[in-house]
């Protein structure tokens, strides 16, 4: 059972500013996220429907659609500021990045803005 992955366009953002190798882990986080959604080690936050993941010093947070297979991210950032999107979130605002089921080192998934964001 894989969920799609979709992001905000905050999300993006801030991933495209994180150097390696921190952007290489976040990356393998979020693409097992599409397998599992809910990985030990995740954590509901307190008051919200969104969980968070650690990755080193970055946070990632995420909503879940169990029943769409949908999983939404909304921030990427360091734990000293992550937890400020709640006041500029935009649900309406995501892009679809898909995941494949097979994982593999390189893929470019397409948004729906033609932005770009390369997995490599």
């Amino acid at each position: 059972m894989a969920y799609d992955v979709n992001f905000t366009r905050q999300a993006l953002r801030e991933l495209e500013t994180i150097n390696e190798p921190n952007y290489s882990k976040i990356k393998r986080a979020i693409t097992a996220l599409a397998l599992n959604a809910r990985p030990a080690g995740c954590k509901q936050l307190k008051g919200s429907k969104s969980f968070r993941i650690r990755v080193g010093d970055y946070r990632v947070i995420y909503d879940i659609y169990d029943t769409q297979l949908l999983i939404d991210v909304i921030t990427i950032g360091n734990r000293k500021d992550v937890y400020e999107w709640r006041s500029i979130y935009q649900p309406n605002k995501l892009f679809n990045l898909a995941i494949p089921l097979l994982l593999t080192s390189t893929f470019e998934p397409q948004c729906n803005s033609a932005m770009w964001l390369s997995f490599s």
